[in-house]
């Protein structure tokens, strides 16, 4: 018996409470009065003898064994205590009788274990406590309490550690429950840069994987496969490597791909492994090399496994190729903004021998370039291997239309929530330069990009001339006003006539210009190009080009020049008007900056022709401002100066004046029945123009001239 003075009752024990109460003779107690009796007893003994605490809630334990409270008090003295073993029983009998009520203290625990297992942080004292108490239970009970805490939290993340310790723990367990797990985590749908899909792709479909041997196919597969391919072609990769070729996401993702596939039996499983071993590496060429031999044989596949595999190499070509435009060595602006890359096409003026519209050879393929000066890309030909990997696969899908395959590689990429292909601003990227790749510009694609260059170039293949005019001056003028526009060692480069002309004239062009090998100058040239295909003979065979350029002012200068060049070319007409003159005139201003370059001397000699045909050429003032290349001179020097041509030429370029040149009002020197005296000072003209070359910096005279006569440029152009 147990008698309490305070409140001067007799309490008994359960079995003599049960043997004597007497209803008539004792008053009523309830379970909730007993056991905050029990409960108070217990807490006023335990600073004195903690025997007499626990022996007090042992007894209430016995009389109303289903009383949460008290078993609940018996499990918190017994962690007060420390005592590992004996929290871990009576926790045995709390999960048991009363799961849902012990949510916290079952989120506690796995909190411990997980900081033990899994964090790389040093554990509290709590924590290991928790941890051994954890330990003390039985593996079943253990199993039993993570797959609780997972089940019933509503923290994704938390759902996802849960099974991951479960894996860890438990792996012989896993092995056969392992693949439900992991299902019911498939459905669940987050950010894809989250901690729960981080955790989920990294950590525990891997160990899943590699763990459990008897995993059925499933629709849930294809599910979690989706939302590793949006994990790793997404994830911010802050750990970036120069070299993308040794990026392990990558390698993750193909085991992934290959567990996968052999999980839902695909005939080209393991077809990553296979691919590695033969080729002894990943490299994305062979990878492509190996999908077109699948695809050739693709009535031994399913479609459903080509396009994966398809959609994982054109997913790893578009991201590591936007990667590289945006991130690789090239100059910065500043230590926040990276440089970047833009494919523009290139224009060279067909070879005389071909009409001006006659299209170049289709079946040559496409010269793709970048700068070859180092410190503007440490690797180019990493670039150019992914955009014409991806390119490959996106003609090779296009070409099977209707088949398929074709249909599930776009189901598959719609079916990535987190990707939103169409919108991806990577994909875009790709399919603005793929178009200028194979010529496919259009005007709504130009309405979509604000990049100025890439608008010039897709104007220009447009034949929209004054457009790609407008936006190559708007280049210029940004990079010539923009103080934090890098320069580098091109916009350095010494005055014009420091040049060494490596080429001799030669006025024996016969309606095509041969090809001829250009040492390595040190300005930036788009008419010097080695990689140009010839034919037999040595002429130069018409082929599209297009090249990467980067935001290096001399590049972005040349490229500008390069459509202008395109545009007046384009326009020239043999005609007799101001407004024709001033067409080549500007033409042949803007050759200067491709002087000395085979199709260069080209369009001079068309010039030329011209001038002579028409016999008379105004190109006053600019003449005088802005032709200095001294090669351009000679040649006028000998029109003004040749006394036997059958047709007078008259040239309007220099203004009269007190300098040396003519005294009164402007002169038109020709060559034939003109004074000595006029003679002469055309000739002191010309020479002091000469002089010129010594003094100017011809980059900064093109710039000059773009900015100063813009609008002249744009009236050219117009209505052509």
């Amino acid at each position: 018996m147990i008698y309490d003075k305070s409140d001067k009752k007799l309490l008994v024990t359960n079995q003599s409470l049960q043997t004597t109460r007497d209803p008539k003779t004792m008053p009523s107690y309830t379970d909730q009065d007993i056991c905050n009796f029990f409960i108070k007893k217990s807490k006023t003994i335990e600073e004195t003898s903690i025997s007499e605490a626990k022996a007090w809630l042992l007894t209430g334990r016995s009389m109303i064994p289903k009383n949460f409270q008290i078993q609940l008090q018996s499990y918190l003295l017994e962690k007060r205590q420390k005592n590992a073993e004996g929290c871990a029983r009576c926790f045995e009998a709390l999960f048991r009788m009363f799961p849902m009520e012990i949510i916290e203290e079952v989120n506690e625990i796995a909190n411990a274990v997980k900081a033990v297992t899994l964090s790389t942080m040093k554990e509290s004292d709590e924590e290991i406590f928790l941890n051994k108490v954890f330990n003390s239970l039985p593996v079943g009970m253990r199993m039993e309490v993570l797959m609780h805490r997972s089940e019933h939290t509503p923290i994704l993340l938390e759902k996802c550690q849960s099974v991951l310790l479960m894996v860890k723990l438990f792996p012989d367990v896993v092995n056969q429950h392992g693949g439900n797990m992991l299902y019911t985590l498939s459905g669940c749908d987050a950010d894809v840069h989250s901690p729960f899909r981080s955790h989920l792709v990294t950590e525990l479909v891997p160990a899943v994987l590699r763990l459990c041997k008897n995993l059925q196919p499933s629709p849930a597969l294809i599910t979690l496969l989706n939302q590793c391919i949006e994990y790793y072609v997404l994830v911010d990769n802050d750990q970036e490597k120069e070299d993308a070729e040794n990026d392990s996401r990558w390698d993750k993702l193909y085991g992934v791909v290959d567990q996968i596939g052999s999980i839902l039996n695909w005939s080209i499983a393991p077809f990553f492994r296979d691919a590695a071993h033969s080729t002894g590496s990943t490299n994305v060429e062979m990878l492509l090399q190996s999908l077109c031999v699948a695809v050739q044989h693709r009535s031994h596949y399913t479609p459903t496994e080509l396009a994966y595999i398809a959609v994982v190499i054109f997913l790893r070509c578009i991201t590591a190729y936007y990667e590289k435009l945006s991130t690789s060595n090239v100059w910065k602006f500043s230590a926040s903004e990276k440089a970047k890359l833009t494919l523009v096409e290139v224009f060279i003026p067909p070879p005389t021998n071909l009409s001006r519209n006659e299209s170049p050879d289709p079946n040559l393929s496409v010269i793709t370039t970048v700068s070859s000066n180092s410190s503007l890309h440490s690797d180019p030909s990493q670039l150019l291997q992914y955009f014409n990997t991806a390119t490959k696969i996106w003609q090779l899908i296009q070409s099977l239309s209707g088949d398929r395959l074709e249909k599930e590689f776009f189901v598959i990429l719609s079916s990535m929530n987190s990707l939103n292909f169409e919108k991806w601003s990577v994909f875009q990227e790709f399919e603005y330069d793929y178009k200028t790749y194979v010529g496919q510009h259009q005007i709504s694609d130009a309405n979509k990009t604000t990049n100025l260059v890439k608008l010039a170039s897709m104007h220009c293949g447009l034949r929209n001339f004054k457009s790609a005019a407008e936006f190559a001056i708007k280049a210029v003028n940004e990079i010539s006003t923009s103080p934090t526009t890098p320069t580098g060692p091109v916009a350095t480069s010494p005055p014009v006539e420091s040049k060494t002309n490596p080429f001799p004239r030669s006025r024996s062009i016969s309606g095509s210009f041969g090809v001829v090998h250009v040492p390595k100058q040190t300005n930036f040239s788009f008419f010097n190009c080695p990689s140009y295909a010839t034919t037999p003979s040595g002429c130069l065979v018409p082929q599209r080009r297009v090249h990467f350029i980067s935001e290096n002012k001399s590049e972005v200068l040349a490229y500008a020049v390069n459509i202008l060049i395109q545009c007046f070319q384009s326009q020239m007409e043999i005609a007799t008007t101001h407004k024709d003159d001033l067409c080549t005139g500007h033409l042949m201003t803007l050759l200067q900056l491709e002087w000395y370059s085979p199709p260069a001397d080209m369009l001079l000699t068309q010039i030329l022709d011209m001038i002579r045909s028409k016999g008379t050429f105004r190109y006053f003032p600019y003449f005088a401002d802005f032709i200095i290349e001294g090669d351009i001179l000679e040649q006028f020097m000998a029109l003004g100066s040749n006394q036997d041509t059958a047709k007078p030429i008259v040239l309007d370029i220099f203004s009269g004046g007190n300098d040396g040149s003519v005294s009164g009002s402007t002169r038109r020197m020709g060559t034939r029945g003109v004074e000595r005296g006029a003679k002469n000072d055309f000739k002191l003209c010309m020479k002091k123009q000469m002089l010129k070359n010594a003094r100017e910096n011809l980059e900064s005279l093109i710039i000059k001239f773009l900015t100063l006569n813009k609008v002249d440029i744009f009236t050219c152009l117009e209505g052509r």
